[in-house]
């Protein structure tokens, strides 16, 4: 933009989205999951996370994570989402229309583990109507 001589920074910065003061929940807080929530920790954000092991007190504690049961509570508290799970059978095609309807109108997703855990056709049709407002994977 700048080379072009078309430099508005009031354009650019209409577009920006920071990180602070928002919620961000992590589908899995694994070794990868857990490594993601201390990195946004710093950000002053809000953290989330479901994982079938609950983590520590003390790493809760640490974090000042809230833990949710189910991937279905925690999405409509999230204004980021970032999937860190494996894929296997329960988590294959888990973003699907039912899922993606329970995100928070407007959630960013960022899906930094299989392209198989999302209903291409779905995330699709979630990001045309608004539901979603964008995906990263």
């Amino acid at each position: 933009k700048v080379i072009t001589g078309k430099w508005d920074i009031a354009d650019i910065a209409s577009n920006t989205f920071d990180l602070e003061g928002k919620s961000i929940g992590t589908v899995a807080a694994g070794r990868i999951g857990y490594r993601v929530l201390q990195r946004l920790k710093p950000f002053n954000v809000d953290l989330h996370y479901t994982d079938y092991n609950r983590l520590s007190p003390e790493q809760e504690k640490e974090l000042g994570a809230t833990y949710h049961e189910t991937v279905e509570d925690m999405v409509g508290h999230c204004d980021i989402i970032t999937i860190n799970c494996p894929l296997h059978p329960q988590t294959e095609h888990m973003f699907n229309t039912a899922l993606l309807n329970k995100c928070k109108k407007g959630a960013y997703i960022v899906n930094t583990a299989r392209g198989k855990i999302m209903v291409a056709e779905d995330l699709a049709a979630a990001c045309e109507s608004g539901q979603i407002r964008g995906y990263g994977g």
